[in-house]
């Protein structure tokens, strides 16, 4: 009886664990499509670069205004430099 239950209480926190990273990867997808949109911010992180700013400060302001983390903003910002020639 007692591993029905235990069997029964891992089932539940596997459901949990795979809603929860389904959650996580809709929220991921959607910063990511809304970035490829933001122009506005594209700009602004162009500008940023051009004008010489450390890439600490410019990937502080890519986390701050999307939400995403270190190695999602350092990747944006290389595709930023590699599209646009920088």
């Amino acid at each position: 009886m007692v591993y029905v239950a235990l069997i029964m209480t891992l089932m539940m926190l596997a459901l949990i664990i795979a809603v929860v990273m389904n959650n996580n990867k809709k929220i991921h997808q959607d910063v990511s499509g809304r970035l490829s949109n933001d122009k506005k911010l594209e700009q602004q992180v162009v500008n940023l670069i051009r004008s010489g700013q450390d890439q600490e400060i410019i990937v502080r302001f890519v986390r701050d205004e999307t939400g995403l983390n270190q190695p999602e903003a350092q990747k944006y910002i290389r595709r930023l430099q590699t599209e646009r020639g920088l």
